[in-house]
């Protein structure tokens, strides 16, 4: 937090019954509440999990704090998102850096809008807290190996410099959404998911509120139908295999969506 240059105040507990203590103390005084709350999974006295249930009880007077859950594996992480859902909150398997801190608060608004607010040179440009340029990021949802090393050829023939990362399953895509979030340009995704329909997986990602606006592409098998809907912003469609003319309608399509 000391690398973004902004004031802020943090306050730390070691075992979950005071976390949960101090939450329900300031649970009816808004201007006291944390901004933010980090929360490990694996707590002595309670666990993060049991700190979680409670604060999103009905009622409770914490349902809307932000809360970023910390775990030690993705099986923790499975497990949680199982429970509480994609957009609860945040999950993050450690250690907790620089890179996904950054993104665990641009995700919940906080980081990005605080800056803004206290007028960070960094706020209003492509570039992170350290004043790196943010690297293009493709995420690239494509559960079959080899239509994914022919998008790598496909992109280096046509010397497009992006960072792909990828994922086999949407589900893990989604769970793993404030890691790539900073940096996405543009979302590829194939038609046919192994968990979810595109509706699907458009209405689970167009839920984070940061994410509106992403660009998503979605990449067709020989027979479908173009996939056209203007309910999830800013989606196409494109044909496999790919070839040199398809990806420039791509990168056209992302970049003109985000003024690049």
């Amino acid at each position: 937090m000391a690398e973004t240059g902004l004031p802020f105040r943090l306050r730390t507990f070691s075992t979950g019954d005071r976390v949960l203590g101090y939450l329900k103390s300031v649970a009816g005084e808004r201007a006291l509440q944390p901004d933010v709350v980090f929360l490990d999974i694996n707590l002595p006295c309670m666990t993060g999990l049991e700190i979680l249930r409670q604060m999103k009880m009905p009622g409770s007077g914490l349902e809307h704090l932000p809360v970023c859950l910390l775990t030690g594996s993705d099986q923790e992480r499975e497990h949680a998102i199982a429970e509480f859902g994609l957009h609860r909150g945040c999950y993050i398997v450690k250690p907790l850096d620089r890179g996904n801190l950054r993104c665990a608060l641009e995700a919940f608004g906080s980081l990005r809008e605080y800056a803004e607010a206290v007028d960070a040179p960094w706020a209003k440009q492509k570039i992170g807290y350290d004043g790196r340029p943010a690297s293009a990021t493709w995420i690239v949802i494509e559960p079959c190996p080899p239509d994914l090393a022919w998008l790598r050829i496909v992109l280096a023939e046509a010397a497009e410099e992006v960072v792909i990362r990828h994922y086999s399953t949407e589900i893990a895509a989604l769970a793993d959404l404030c890691t790539w979030l900073a940096t996405a340009e543009l979302v590829l995704v194939n038609r046919h998911l192994p968990a979810l329909t595109v509706s699907e997986f458009l209405d689970q990602l167009r839920t984070s509120p940061a994410c509106a606006q992403i660009p998503v592409a979605v990449l067709l098998s020989a027979g479908d139908p173009p996939f056209h809907t203007s309910r999830f912003g800013p989606v196409d469609s494109f044909s496999k295999p790919l070839n040199g003319h398809q990806l420039q309608r791509i990168v056209l399509f992302a970049r003109g969506r985000n003024g690049g």
